[in-house]
């Protein structure tokens, strides 16, 4: 069971990462003792802390005859969470000591602890010492600024943690955090606490840019073609009375931020000049107070947008091709993903002219060109690629290796415009006599350096073109 009590004003955003917090950790018992000089009082290994000592346990159970509350958790619930377990001296005495360097002025901050009255209600005939807990800041002099009492706090029929706490604002870039009982020990007056945290309260920033094209949420695309300008807004809550204004911008993926000279208000305007390189800027808003201006870490961040300056689409629209006349080829087009639509042109020859892979089938030699519209309005790109179509091969039907001079080879005309061909032979056995991927070189009737015998033999050629493979028969005369 717990609840939270706090005096003066709370933070108008949120309260951020602790710069202390003192959870005590977790494990088995007893928990280690506390750093030298954080506390007055005497560390001790025992489940039930005598007066003027303390222990740090994850549970307490039949202590004193079960005048203490039974405790089997710390205040988050976490059953091997620590928590410091305290028997108050007979005087008031400090418990708690720490010196916290670096705040940040005009900043508000919560010092908070969740307590504990450890003594049931029916302590020393329903009349036992209540806990009161001051909570001060001071000067590293000693000097008090700030100074909190939870005033007494009242037995509970069950073990009830509270969290109690104030806020406040320093000029101080240095303090002192001191905790101390105010109530006199003795029957009663002792308490369990857990998670003394020191937090600032953070403003929450966000930034927006202004998109009157709806291109896509949250970030801009712009043509580096054309003049143009952005804008981008900032929303924060009303944390400090006299805000800074920080901008700034990045343009090696985060790596580095640049603040903008001159943009300090919480709307800023991008000019972008036709022309610029391609390049992906993002750009952040800081916010904190005035005073703090200069030092980073006491500045707010937003989140991050960013603008991309690009071309007109990538296209490519692939290798020239060769094809046989009645045949048909496939184009190997690509465009990046800047592009939002494609198209070939002439479309008379094209299958589907919308597809990238488009299948063609022209009567003749055609310079088909790919068009690439870009998604964000930078205009058209295209690449060409050329479609050389070629009659059918003239196959010759027989050869006569000689060596007189005369049809000594197997010459086919037009094969050499398919560098990709591949020309098989086999004798009436099915064995390979003859493999060539290219024709450069005609088979001149060798298979191994020999000379076949005369004969007939059965041939496949496949142009690797999509187009029908050839076969027949070819014979060795002599």
């Amino acid at each position: 069971m717990s609840y939270q009590l706090f005096a003066q004003n709370e933070c108008g955003g949120y309260w951020g990462d602790p710069l202390v917090n003192i959870s005590f950790g977790a494990g088995s018992n007893p928990g280690p003792a506390l750093a030298v000089a954080t506390s007055v009082y005497t560390y001790t290994t025992s489940d039930c802390p005598g007066d003027g000592s303390y222990t740090v346990r994850n549970k307490s159970e039949s202590c004193f005859y079960n005048d203490w509350h039974t405790v089997q958790q710390d205040h988050t619930g976490d059953k091997d969470g620590y928590f410091l377990l305290l028997n108050t001296s007979f005087v008031p005495n400090d418990f708690y000591l720490d010196t916290v360097r670096e705040l940040c002025a005009a900043t508000t901050y919560q010092f908070a602890a969740w307590v504990l009255n450890i003594i049931t209600p029916a302590i020393c005939d329903s009349n036992g010492v209540k806990p009161n807990i001051n909570f001060r800041v001071e000067k590293t002099d000693g000097t008090v600024l700030y100074s909190f009492y939870t005033r007494d706090i009242e037995p509970n029929s069950l073990p009830t943690w509270k969290q109690y706490g104030f806020t406040f604002s320093s000029s101080e870039h240095n303090v002192v955090l001191r905790m101390s009982n105010v109530n006199a020990g003795g029957c009663g007056g002792d308490f369990a606490i857990d998670d003394i945290t020191l937090r600032p309260c953070m403003a929450h920033v966000t930034i927006q840019l202004l998109d009157p094209d709806n291109l896509p949420e949250n970030t801009g695309y712009r043509c580096k073609n054309t003049d143009t300008s952005l804008t981008f807004y900032s929303s924060f809550d009303a944390v400090y009375t006299n805000p800074a204004h920080v901008w700034q911008v990045s343009s090696d993926s985060a790596k580095t931020w640049l603040t903008i000279p001159g943009a300090n208000a919480s709307v800023f305007t991008q000019h972008f000049t036709a022309g610029e390189e391609n390049a992906l800027y993002l750009y952040r808003f800081l916010v904190g107070a005035k005073s703090n201006v200069a030092v980073p870490a006491c500045l707010v961040q937003s989140n991050v947008d960013s603008v991309q300056l690009v071309t007109t689409p990538v296209v490519n629209a692939g290798a020239d091709k060769n094809m046989v006349r009645g045949g048909y080829v496939q184009l190997e087009g690509s465009v990046d993903a800047t592009a939002i639509q494609q198209y070939w042109t002439p479309t008379v020859f094209v299958a589907d002219a919308s597809l990238l892979l488009a299948t063609v089938n022209p009567v003749e030699s055609t310079l088909f060109t790919l068009h690439a519209v870009s998604v964000y309005g930078c205009g058209v790109a295209t690449d060409d690629a050329l479609v050389t179509v070629v009659a059918p091969p003239d196959i010759p039907n027989a050869f006569s290796p000689n060596h007189d001079g005369i049809n000594d080879t197997w010459v086919i005309k037009d094969l050499a415009a398919f560098p990709s061909v591949e020309v098989t032979v086999f004798n009436r056995y099915g064995q390979k006599v003859f493999v060539s991927k290219g024709y450069g070189v005609p088979w001149n009737g060798l298979y191994n350096g020999r000379s076949l015998p005369t004969g007939t033999y059965y041939y496949i050629i496949d142009l690797k073109t999509k187009a029908p493979v050839w076969n027949g028969a070819v014979t060795i005369l002599k």
